[in-house]
């Protein structure tokens, strides 16, 4: 137990270790903990970031393209079923359709798991999109 904490404890010493940079006669360029005398290039190694962080204007042109997707797809789906009733026009077809994916969307992620701010934007689409059908469909 106490080699664990102390390797543990050698190891945080060595993640702040200064790394240096330098080039020898050769032209071979070289790292180290130490630079040789009368050459020293210090190296600032930046730390990662880790996760993604999506700003709102990333996820307005991300909800824009799904919305792209959407309609096409509808557009696609509206000519490949062309057995519904003359009576209904093309633009109440289309708003059901897009209105099915973004109902199917929720449904998905409800059983996956899901942010708040995702669950959030999916009913968004979805009420928008029934008053959407409601709309065109009276």
């Amino acid at each position: 137990m106490r080699f664990l904490v102390l390797l543990l404890a050698s190891l945080s010493f060595s993640a702040v270790a200064q790394v240096y940079k330098w080039t020898d006669e050769n032209g071979n360029v070289h790292f180290g903990n130490q630079p040789p005398p009368g050459q020293q290039e210090e190296v600032h190694i930046r730390e990662s970031k880790t996760g993604s962080m999506v700003t709102d204007s990333q996820r307005e042109m991300l909800d824009q393209i799904d919305q792209e997707r959407a309609d096409r797809r509808a557009d696609n789906d509206i000519a490949s079923t062309s057995q519904q009733p003359r009576a209904e026009s093309s633009s109440c077809r289309k708003a059901k359709i897009i209105l099915q994916r973004y109902e199917n969307e929720l449904d998905q992620l409800l059983r996956r798991g899901y942010k708040q701010s995702e669950r959030r934007d999916a009913e968004d689409r979805v009420t928008r999109w029934e008053s959407e059908v409601a709309y065109y469909c009276s």
